[in-house]
């Protein structure tokens, strides 16, 4: 089951969720793991993710793998891509550190549903400290280990399995996924 990734939420996304600390910035560990969390929440919820992230196990624990390849810079000479420039950017002298930009646009791809359910996701688990986010995430159904340094795709209909959705209702989800993925790949390329 996939559904179209929209880099452009998964940026707002991460605006909106820096913008919930106090000190206004966010780390790509947390980011990522709030988002996974997010998009878990709706998938279940609603029968669709945020962002359409393909979600991979990685050995601390499941990520938004789209959301974290455009995230992982390493250094200060390097800079996000568009979309994720307009939202936020890397806070200098703190690696793997991002905060809204203060000149960035309203939200306006992000529904009311979505920033309650980002909502939703920081006040579960932001403040954790990173072991106990591990084990967190660890803990969650879906979640195998990978090898150390590898990844394990997260199949969708296993999250929803594990939520007691029957077959009958996997299987709409996974119709109506598909079609989204055909959808924009269409748009795409017109």
């Amino acid at each position: 089951m996939r559904f179209p990734y929209n880099p452009t939420k998964a940026a707002q996304a991460t605006a909106y969720l820096a913008s919930l600390y106090g000190e206004k910035e966010i780390a790509l560990f947390k980011a990522v793991k709030l988002i996974y969390l997010a998009n878990r929440m709706a998938l279940i919820e609603i029968g669709r993710p945020i962002t359409g992230d393909k979600l991979v196990n990685m050995e601390l624990g499941g990520v938004p793998s789209q959301t974290y390849d455009a995230l992982k810079i390493e250094d200060e000479d390097d800079s996000l891509r568009s979309p994720w420039s307009v939202y936020i950017e890397p806070v200098p002298g703190k690696p793997f550190k991002f905060r809204p930009k203060a000149d960035s646009p309203d939200l306006l791809d992000l529904s009311e549903y979505e920033l309650a359910v980002l909502k939703k996701a920081h006040g579960k688990i932001a403040y954790m400290q990173k072991q106990a986010l591990v084990d967190y995430m660890h803990a969650l159904e879906e979640y195998k280990q990978p090898s150390p340094g590898g990844t394990l795709p997260i199949d969708l209909a296993d999250i929803l399995r594990n939520a007691s959705k029957s077959q009958e209702q996997i299987e709409e989800i996974e119709t109506q996924a598909e079609e989204a993925y055909f959808l924009a790949a269409l748009c795409r390329t017109a």
